[in-house]
């Protein structure tokens, strides 16, 4: 909560933090409205077990690379310690993921209306509920066959009640989790 609601913020350069003895990240960055520029190029991320919301509300950034971060540290995904990490990140069109990274938690990128594509890396293994929800997603590949899909994570909108996004696709081997996924939600598959 270190940076919590500081809605002035703009520019905010944390090469130099020392973050290697943090194991809480959550709310680092909530409510950040006005951040636009967010350095995090030295963040050791080792001891890090939990990092729900950490940028939630951070409606001006529009892109971080957050792909040195180390997660093999985190919390049991069903646990959800990285939920949420994104919410309400309405501008943000680019996010650089570590290769590694092992789970997208429910609720992930919801509201990440202009976030166009997203890598979805082999090493994912469970993709949360609403994890993509309000995205600007139209289409997305799975490489992992037997990747777990929780509730409307892919291809959906939410207003007053979950909507298909119309003609979404979801690049997936048939029979893999993707294929069945897409076959159950009425969603395209190639």
């Amino acid at each position: 909560s270190m940076f919590e609601a500081c809605a002035e913020l703009k520019t905010l350069d944390l090469s130099s933090f020392d973050t290697s003895s943090v194991t809480n990240m959550s709310n680092m960055f909530y409510k950040c409205i006005n951040l636009q520029d967010l350095n995090l190029s030295s963040f050791d991320t080792s001891n890090v077990k939990e990092m729900k919301t950490m940028f939630l509300g951070c409606m001006s950034l529009k892109s971080i690379d957050i792909s040195h971060f180390y997660l093999k540290n985190i919390d049991d995904p069903k646990e959800n310690p990285m939920e949420g990490l994104f919410v309400d990140c309405y501008v943000m069109t680019s996010i650089k993921l570590p290769k590694d990274l092992p789970f997208i938690d429910d609720r992930f990128f919801y509201n990440c209306e202009e976030l166009k594509e997203q890598d979805i890396t082999p090493s994912i293994e469970w993709i949360g509920a609403n994890a993509f929800v309000n995205t600007g997603l139209k289409s997305v590949t799975l490489t992992n066959e037997n990747v777990e899909l929780g509730d409307h994570c892919l291809g959906y909108t939410y207003n007053t009640d979950y909507e298909a996004v119309p003609d979404f696709v979801i690049h997936a081997d048939p029979g893999s989790t993707g294929y069945v996924y897409a076959q159950e939600n009425g969603l395209e598959t190639t």
